[in-house]
């Protein structure tokens, strides 16, 4: 009956560790955009190179091409922006909720919606968002008309038709089975060694 049984418990582990590996925390959504140059707005300001605004006190004067869209987030954490694609000046701002461009006169949305911007990368390497809250990306360009690429990434991203592109990652709960695992699979490793016809 022993005999029995310890296969089937060796069995059993690997099997829940391989369960509780099923949870999925990382994802990357990918949107192309177009921009053109007789679309407009004004945007925040400080506008630096090298390295990420959070607190914005104006608007610029001057309006440019730009494309923006609306995502989400599933879990509470910290994510990243990029734009590719784009040659010549170019930023990203993360607002939350809806921003109304305007080309003519400073955009109605709050300032202190504005989360983040930054230029040359157009790159926020880290920013916390939460789940539930409806952000919207903003991609402003120096001039011209063209295509571009903005890549969410970190947790589970909505995006446009984009739900969820799960990735399955190791949780602590799978690690911690794993690790209870292994002396059961090191000893039946061991007993078949010194004695090759156990199971």
């Amino acid at each position: 009956m022993t005999g029995l049984l310890r296969p089937i418990l060796r069995g059993s582990c690997f099997i829940l560790a391989a369960i509780l590996l099923a949870p999925v925390t990382a994802a990357a959504a990918e949107v192309d955009f177009d921009y053109d140059a007789a679309t407009l707005t004004r945007f925040p300001l400080p506008f630096p190179s090298g390295t990420v605004a959070t607190t914005f006190t104006s608007w610029t004067g001057t309006a440019f091409p730009y494309g923006m869209g609306t995502f989400r987030v599933g879990t509470t954490g910290e994510y990243s922006l990029a734009v590719s694609g784009i040659a010549g000046g170019v930023g990203i701002f993360v607002i939350e909720g809806p921003f109304a461009p305007d080309a003519a006169a400073d955009p109605v949305t709050p300032l202190e919606n504005v989360l983040a911007g930054t230029q040359a990368p157009a790159t926020i390497p880290s920013i916390v968002l939460e789940a539930g809250v409806d952000y919207t990306w903003l991609v402003v360009v120096s001039s011209g008309s063209g295509s571009g690429t903005v890549t969410i990434e970190g947790g589970c991203v909505e995006v446009g038709d984009i739900t969820c592109t799960p990735v399955p990652t190791m949780t602590p709960w799978s690690l911690l089975v794993l690790f209870l695992c292994l002396p059961f699979a090191a000893r039946a490793a061991l007993r078949r060694q010194a004695e090759p016809g156990l199971p």
